[in-house]
């Protein structure tokens, strides 16, 4: 049986005065942009030690293509389509238009295996065995981080959020964003889901624990 390669991309979605950065202290909206692309850079080198390709995928590829140039950097930047509507000043606004991602992979080759994972995060390891096996099979893969999230917030709290969200019973389990993965047809199912629930997200988003695409995502996959 012929290997399947893994490809990774990353997510830079550009708007200015939204509040995207919420975990690091910048100076100037370019500074937030560089920091990013800094991230984007070790994540993408420490990803091509171990043969695996990565790809920034962001609405402003001139934006992203001046700042690499002004730092004598080359990372391979795609420009896709956004169409995901956001409230105006919600947190991580950036990480809700992970759902077009979902869409974008949605419309790769059936053959590609993909994911996206946060450009805050490195590979410093090759992958396990037992990843290799989900890669071939074409399991779709995600960072389960629920007992990490009921620790922080209680199990009633992630249930209730869930719900809100799926309007079922809840068993309670969470997706971080950091990684998920899949072929075509998962993110197809995946991202047709979150469209169904997508407004119950936006109709309760005053409300939620967590504001981001963890939220809507986490509550597509228990759907699944």
């Amino acid at each position: 049986m012929n290997r399947i390669e893994l490809k990774l991309y990353g997510l830079l979605h550009i708007k200015n005065n939204e509040e995207s950065a919420m975990n690091i202290k910048v100076n100037s909206f370019d500074d937030q942009i560089e920091v990013y692309i800094k991230n984007a850079l070790t994540l993408s080198k420490s990803l091509k030690l171990q043969g695996i390709s990565f790809t920034l995928l962001t609405n402003d590829k001139v934006h992203i293509n001046k700042i690499l140039n002004n730092i004598n950097e080359f990372l391979v930047v795609e420009e896709i389509t956004f169409s995901t509507v956001v409230p105006t000043g919600s947190r991580f606004y950036s990480a809700h238009f992970k759902l077009d991602v979902f869409k974008y992979f949605s419309t790769l080759e059936s053959k590609e295996y993909v994911g996206i994972c946060d450009l805050d995060m490195i590979c410093i390891n090759q992958l396990p065995q037992s990843l290799e096996n989900c890669i071939n099979d074409k399991i779709p893969c995600f960072y389960d981080i629920t007992d990490q999230v009921i620790n922080a917030y209680g199990a009633n709290t992630i249930i209730n959020d869930i719900e809100l969200l799926t309007g079922v019973r809840s068993e309670g389990r969470w997706a971080g964003g950091e990684l998920i993965l899949g072929d075509s047809s998962f993110f197809k199912k995946l991202s047709n889901t979150i469209d169904d629930i997508y407004i119950n997200y936006i109709n309760n988003i005053k409300t939620l624990h967590h504001v981001g695409d963890e939220a809507f995502t986490s509550a597509a996959l228990e759907i699944l």
